[in-house]
């Protein structure tokens, strides 16, 4: 799941489908077309936020090591699993994707996840329209190629 935040009031959302997101945000106050900020949560700490997205349509889906697992020792054992290997696969605390669907966003924060962060990230720079962010196991944040764009 996604922690969407608005005026720091939490709320748990996976999909924003516009009309829906609409309603939502005329019922917190927010007008018609405004940005929400989609917060990334911190893997090491939920309570905190990595960073904040702005999104005005589409989905946004996050696939983390951190909301389902158990430790083996010192190792994670969680529910994102490898077909190659058939275990936990690692290197990756958090992939989230930005989409315009919910059926995208979902898949392919589980792929790249899978895949890793050089061949998840060649896999969405192919993909028009679809960012991503992951979060890697020591914490540091990597960006597809249009997140990093500057603004013209």
């Amino acid at each position: 799941m996604l922690c969407l935040q608005i005026q720091q009031t939490p709320l748990i959302f996976k999909i924003l489908s516009q009309p829906f997101a609409r309603k939502v945000s005329e019922s917190f106050g927010i007008p018609d077309g405004a940005k929400w900020k989609i917060g990334i949560p911190d893997p090491e700490d939920r309570s905190k936020m990595m960073l904040f997205i702005p999104v005005n349509e589409g989905s946004v889906a996050t696939s983390g090591d951190y909301e389902r697992y158990f430790l083996d020792g010192d190792k994670r054992i969680h529910h994102i699993i490898n077909p190659s290997t058939g275990q936990s696969a690692t290197g990756i605390q958090s992939v989230s994707v930005i989409a315009p669907d919910g059926i995208d966003s979902d898949a392919l924060s589980t792929t790249v996840f899978v895949l890793g962060i050089e061949k998840g990230l060649a896999l969405i720079n192919q993909l028009e329209g679809i960012d991503a962010i992951i979060i890697d196991g020591e914490g540091k944040l990597h960006y597809s190629a249009e997140l990093l764009m500057p603004v013209k």
